[in-house]
């Protein structure tokens, strides 16, 4: 937990948060809402970009966008998992097979997690990313929506293994919807720690509220990203598309206004 970006915010920081909350909260009329009660879609979204306006806002004065632009964790496991889609989609997934001695494996899912985890590690020697608990949770996210998806069942579909089955999976996937997931999972991870550790009791109802629909924001600006990447070759310089998530989640302070039209 310590080298994760929450761990930098102080408790009035943490203060300032819920007090952002508190008062985006009024204005969207959260008097009705809590946990458990049903919110309008208008409000899902006025919720959602609460939290990310109050959560960044505090966080740009711990130097949270220095941190992010500097994260190459953010970077390799994108890589990582494009990687593991063109092998997929062009390759039939014979080489991350091969490459992760997956041929056996009855599920080949923890083996994947097992090299993300030394992959992040290798990485960290010598200089901690305080993202890379969130970027780990945002790929783990990205192959957990692969194995969900359903592939055309062919004549020799029953002899796949169960990896090969996986790279199918992976292969159902664009190289946009990829980023867009992994994006929109890695906003919400960031997000979600810092919502979570500015009220650790879970006690505070608004912040809860918030912390309920931060993905609805988080998704729309992994949409944005999406949009801005999409026929370009962006799509596959993992640099450039940490720069344009950079840019749009700079955007997202001063644009979050509540009862604006989305």
């Amino acid at each position: 937990m310590g080298t994760q970006f929450a761990a930098k915010l102080t408790l009035s920081d943490r203060r300032q948060i819920r007090e952002g909350i508190h008062s985006a909260f009024d204005l969207i009329g959260g008097q009705t809402v809590s946990r458990r009660t049903p919110v309008t879609k208008e409000q899902e979204r006025q919720l959602g970009a609460a939290a990310i306006r109050e959560v960044i806002g505090v966080a740009e004065k711990r130097d949270f966008f220095e941190d992010f632009a500097a994260s190459s964790v953010f970077v390799l496991v994108l890589e990582w998992l494009r990687k593991l889609h063109r092998d997929a989609k062009f390759n039939g997934f014979s080489g991350i097979i091969k490459e992760y001695e997956l041929e056996n494996r009855a599920n080949p899912i923890p083996a994947l997690v097992t090299a993300l985890r030394n992959l992040v590690a290798d990485a960290e020697k010598g200089a901690h990313d305080r993202f890379r608990v969130a970027t780990s949770s945002a790929a783990r996210s990205v192959l957990a929506y692969a194995i969900s998806q359903q592939v055309v069942v062919g004549a020799d579909a029953a002899n796949d293994l169960p990896a090969q089955t996986l790279g199918k999976q992976l292969a159902g996937m664009n190289g946009k919807e990829l980023v867009t997931r992994y994006v929109g999972s890695f906003i919400n991870e960031v997000v979600s720690a810092i919502l979570s550790s500015s009220d650790p009791q879970n006690a505070d109802e608004p912040t809860q509220v918030a912390l309920k629909f931060s993905e609805v924001e988080a998704t729309r600006i992994a949409q944005q990203v999406g949009r801005r990447i999409e026929g370009k070759a962006k799509q596959n310089e993992p640099h450039a598309i940490q720069q344009i998530v950079l840019e749009e989640l700079q955007s997202a302070i001063p644009s979050a206004t509540y009862g604006a039209t989305a």
